[in-house]
């Protein structure tokens, strides 16, 4: 499982139970499940808080389409560092500068828009493609600007951005690329694992319309 945390025991057991009957399904449709992906199904919290929680339907989605996303972003950056012009990312633009919960101003930033109707066109469901972000929790909404597909950026990294105590107390939110994107959103500067986007609305963020929510 790489540099990612390895259950042992009856943690294991619980966890491939409900996330190996998803990737074999998947597999038997002749789609391979990204690397990514399958281990964000593999991870013990992930199942227990949020996956476990859904019908099986609803599972196999969220693996499928999050799976085809992510071998689409691999492909779409390539693609678009080489100049092809047919991607998930659409022309240059420039998000509002920005006050953070803390009060931090953020300056105004530039990145390539996401192109929601490329990802629909290649067949895949937005509203099926996770995406995470870790933060405070909070009864009232607030500024919740960054969002990431990779899981474990949100689960392990992070501490020089908010500090070692608020990392500890941190939870992780859940949605999807379709509720993310509404007010549009481009592509962050940070460079992880997975799809890092940056809303461009600056509209606050209820909580509570999360999908789920990940506790320490």
């Amino acid at each position: 499982m790489g540099n990612f945390d390895i259950d042992f025991g009856e943690e294991a057991a619980i966890t491939n139970e409900t996330a190996q009957p998803l990737l074999e399904r998947l597999k038997k449709e002749g789609i391979e499940p990204g690397f990514i992906t399958s281990e964000i199904f593999r991870d013990s919290k992930f199942n227990e808080q949020f996956l476990s929680q859904l019908p099986p339907e609803e599972q196999y989605q969220y693996l499928k389409n999050t799976s085809l996303f992510e071998t689409k972003l691999k492909k779409d950056n390539w693609l678009s560092a080489a100049g092809e012009p047919n991607t998930m990312f659409g022309s240059e633009t420039t998000a509002p500068e920005m006050t953070k919960a803390n009060g931090v101003i953020i300056p105004p930033e530039s990145g390539k828009a996401i192109d929601i109707n490329n990802i629909k066109e290649a067949g895949i469901d937005p509203s099926k493609i996770l995406l995470f972000r870790a933060t405070q929790p909070s009864e009232q909404p607030k500024p919740e600007y960054y969002w990431t597909s990779d899981y474990f950026e949100t689960k392990k990294g992070l501490t020089a951005e908010m500090g070692e105590n608020d990392r500890n107390t941190a939870i992780i939110l859940i949605s999807n690329l379709e509720q993310i994107s509404q007010g549009g959103v481009i592509k962050d500067k940070n460079d992880d694992n997975g799809l890092p986007v940056r809303l461009i609305d600056l509209s606050s963020y209820d909580q509570k319309t999360a999908l789920g929510k990940i506790t320490p």
